[in-house]
């Protein structure tokens, strides 16, 4: 008996990927036979030996820290505040940031 692929895992020849299976990059997961499982774009699996492919899944959601906001909120600011401020500075000012900031947190 042949063994039956996992399931969502399609037969190349069989069912053709679309761009409504893809991510929201517009990659899938293919099998290639000299490679193995790899990442490429719906329509264009990058290799000519492949067989297979199935789904591909989203990237998680990723909740920012504390210290990652608090980082990208210094560098909006000082860069359209400050576009040529001198890195000696720009810590001065980094430690002023922080402390309002976390005034107000």
């Amino acid at each position: 008996m042949d063994e039956l692929p996992a399931e969502n895992v399609y037969l190349l020849a069989d069912v053709k990927p679309c761009k409504q299976d893809a991510n929201e990059k517009g990659l899938l997961l293919y099998y290639s036979r000299s490679v193995g499982w790899h990442v490429a774009y719906y329509a264009n699996s990058h290799m000519p030996d492949v067989t297979h492919w199935t789904y591909l899944p989203e990237r998680p959601p990723i909740k920012e820290t504390l210290e990652e906001r608090l980082d990208q909120s210094f560098d909006r600011w000082v860069n359209r505040m400050f576009p040529r401020v001198e890195p000696a500075t720009r810590a001065l000012l980094r430690l002023g940031y922080e402390a309002g900031y976390q005034a107000y947190e």
